[in-house]
Formats: C-alpha cells, sequence, structure tokens
C-alpha cells in the first residue's frame, strides 16, 4: 500500500492561489454559504498544495482547494489542513483542471483556456523535464493524450478548444451565459464580423433563434455559398429545348397582343370617322327605317344607355374621347323628339359594341353605307405617308482627281 500523505496545518496567509488557476470567478453568494459551513464544521477535505521557488524564496502555492481557501479566510479561521506535494507545472495544471471539471461552476472558456495552458506547458520547456537521454523519444502531448488525461472524449476537447478561436463580443456572451457553447461552436469557423452578425441574429427581438439546428440553417443560408446542382446532358438538352419553346411562345404572344392593341387603336380612329355619319344616317332616317333599327339594334341591346354621354356628344359635333365614358345630359336627352332619343339610343349601342361585338356595329355601318373598309385604307395609307423617309437630295458629285500624277 502507498504511503499515506501527511496533512498539515498551515496559516492561511501562508497560503497563495495559483495563476494557472482555470477558474477565475468565484460566485459571492456560493463563498457565503460556503464559509458560513466552515464556521460550523470547519474544513473537512484538506487542500492540495506544492512549495515552489521564486525569486530566490519559498512559498506555497494552492493547487486545488482555493475556492474552500477562500471561504476559510472569509469565515476568520487562522490555519486550514493541507497537504503540500511535489508537483511540476504541468502535473499541477493537470490536477487544476481535473478538479474544477469535477465540480461545478467553471465555465466553458475557463475550461477551454485551462486545456490551452495545459498543451502548452507539457510541450515546453518549461515542463517535466524527460529522463536523460530520452528527450528524443518523449512524444508531446496532443488533444487525444489530453483527453486521456483529463477523462473527457477527444471530440468533447477539440471542441473546447475551438471556442477560443471566437471573436471578443461572442466570448463575451458565451461568459455572461447569454449564449449556449454548443450555439456558440457553430460560429467559430465565420469571421469575427459574421459572427457579430449572428449574434445579433440570435437576439433578435421579434425573431430570437433559439436552437442550434436553426442557428445551423441560418449560417447555412446566409454564408455558405450555393452549389449548382448537376444537371445530366440529356436534361440541360431538355431545359433548353423548353426555354426556347417558352421564349417563341412569349414572342408569339407579344406580338399578338401589339397586333391587337393596334388594331384596337386602329378602330378607333375609325369609328372617329364613321360614327358622325352614322348619326347623320341614323338623324335622317325614315319612320320605317327607325322602326327597322329599334327592333334590330335597341331592343337586341336592352337599350343599353352607358355610352349615351358619348353619342350625345357626336350629335354635338364634338370628337369622341376615349379616356372614360362621359355622363349622359338626361334633361337634354328628353326634351329631344322620340325619333331624335331613338338615334341617340342606337349611337350609342353602336360606340359601345364596336369595342367588343364589332360585326353589330358594322351592321350599322352598313345601313347607313358607311364603307369602313375604305375608311381604314385611307387611314393606313395617310399613316403610311408620314412614316415615308423625306426624299433625300442628289447623290453628291465624286472629288476632282489631281491632275498632276
Amino acid at each position: 500500500m502507498a504511503e499515506a500523505e501527511t496533512i498539515k496545518l498551515l496559516d492561511v496567509d501562508k497560503l497563495h492561489p495559483s495563476p494557472f488557476n482555470p477558474r477565475k470567478d468565484f460566485a459571492a453568494a456560493e463563498l457565503a454559504e460556503l464559509a458560513e459551513s466552515i464556521k460550523q464544521k470547519g474544513v473537512l477535505e484538506p487542500l492540495l498544495a506544492r512549495e515552489i521557488s521564486e525569486r530566490g524564496a519559498w512559498r506555497i502555492e494552492l493547487v486545488a482547494g482555493e475556492r474552500r481557501w477562500r471561504a476559510a479566510k472569509k469565515a476568520g479561521l487562522a490555519r486550514v489542513p493541507v497537504i503540500v506535494r511535489e508537483l511540476s507545472d504541468v502535473e499541477a495544471r493537470e490536477i487544476q483542471i481535473v478538479e474544477n471539471l469535477q465540480r461545478a461552476g467553471i465555465t466553458p472558456l475557463e475550461e477551454a483556456q485551462a486545456y490551452q495552458d495545459l498543451l502548452k506547458a507539457a510541450n515546453s520547456a518549461n515542463g517535466a523535464a524527460p529522463p536523460a537521454g530520452e528527450a528524443g523519444n518523449v512524444k508531446k502531448l496532443d488533444v487525444k493524450g489530453l483527453a486521456a488525461r483529463v477523462g473527457k472524449s477527444e471530440r468533447f476537447v477539440y471542441a473546447r478548444l475551438e471556442l477560443l478561436k471566437l471573436s471578443a463580443p461572442v466570448q463575451r456572451a458565451l461568459a455572461a451565459e447569454k449564449l449556449s457553447p454548443s450555439m456558440a461552436a457553430e460560429l467559430v469557423p465565420l469571421k469575427p464580423e459574421q459572427q457579430k452578425e449572428m449574434l445579433a441574429e440570435v437576439w433578435n427581438e421579434w425573431n430570437p433563434i433559439t436552437s442550434v439546428q436553426d442557428l445551423r440553417d441560418v449560417i447555412k443560408d446566409k454564408y455558405e455559398p450555393k452549389k449548382k446542382p448537376v444537371v445530366s446532358k440529356v436534361e440541360a438538352a431538355r431545359r433548353k429545348k423548353w426555354r426556347d419553346e417558352e421564349a417563341k411562345r412569349q414572342a408569339r404572344y407579344a406580338a399578338e397582343q401589339k397586333r391587337d392593341a393596334r388594331e384596337r387603336e386602329l378602330r378607333r380612329e375609325v369609328d372617329a370617322k364613321a360614327l358622325p355619319l352614322l348619326w347623320a344616317a341614323l338623324k335622317g332616317a325614315n319612320k320605317k327605317a327607325q322602326a327597322l333599327i329599334l327592333d334590330q339594334f335597341v331592343a337586341a341591346a336592352g337599350a343599353h344607355e352607358g355610352h349615351l354621354g358619348d353619342a350625345q356628344r357626336i350629335a354635338a359635333g364634338r370628337p369622341l374621347e376615349r379616356n372614360g365614358w362621359i355622363r349622359a345630359d338626361q334633361k337634354a336627352f328628353r326634351r329631344q323628339p322620340l325619333a331624335t332619343r331613338l338615334a341617340l339610343l342606337v349611337l350609342a349601342d353602336a360606340i359601345d359594341t364596336s369595342g367588343y361585338q364589332p360585326k353589330r356595329a358594322d351592321e350599322l355601318y352598313r345601313w347607313a353605307k358607311i364603307d369602313v373598309r375604305k375608311i381604314r385604307a385611307q387611314i393606313l395609307a395617310a399613316e403610311a405617308a408620314k412614316a415615308k423617309p423625306l426624299p433625300t437630295s442628289a447623290k453628291p458629285k465624286p472629288a476632282k482627281r489631281n491632275a498632276k500624277k
């Protein structure tokens, strides 16, 4: 059996905290609670310390139990039980990490910093010197070896070390427990400005990110380049054929729309010349013709009065406006004789049907012996003459050649 270590009672003022202790913050409420317990029962578990030489003087440095030492001072104890052991810097740091991991209160960043410090100490000249003649055979401590020493998985230790790559704002949020270690780990691959942007997304007042998967999805959508799907040659050819056919359909549709718009515009120009002539024919028609028109058009249209205001404008000798219906003057309409009212109603029906039932309007034009095709041809001829370029002057004479050769 191994020899039991000696427990000494040492003055609390002779003990010094270790600068390597990964635990930096000690909650005041927890210390006060522990100090009250120590007042009543004392320090039940001895502290662990080591003797070190500093500037030619020896002093006792705490390795484990700094929290109990602080509480004992707070409780007013003069001496505390201590085990003094011979330890190197690397051994001391390893014990401090393991001891803190077994207790609550160490933050993820403090743990990560402790792992990094232990790796540096173990792989530096300040660590425990290897036996003489074996320096070349000593392997450096890596993450795998560190994980085995502290009783954690290699993946866990590596993830903790990655937290030290976070920008300062993210580390402060992690230390203040405003960000979980798993969510902070998702920010490690990002640039510092991107980490800051995602931290704002996590804390968004209206739509905060509450799960690691949601954070991962947002990062992927925002920062990862979109991979183009691999398309086979057959599929690419099919898509090209479809795009070409769609382009042709769109071109045909655009041409049809342009042609229809031109036809509507031309129809309005034809109506502008034909409707006043129709009015003159309607106004001068005999009773028999009026009765025929009434039976054939007005009754079929239900005595449509929607364009009565337009008809009144034509009857007054003013050009027809196409910006909207003109409100009919009902008083003026009722003062007209029956024959004039019938003629105005028929004209209103012709104006209305000319837009969407041109055949009915054309029948009225034929009754009035108005040749709308001739009017159309005249309009097109006038447009063609206007579009025809002016005759150019005679061709310029070629420049005279120099007689001298």
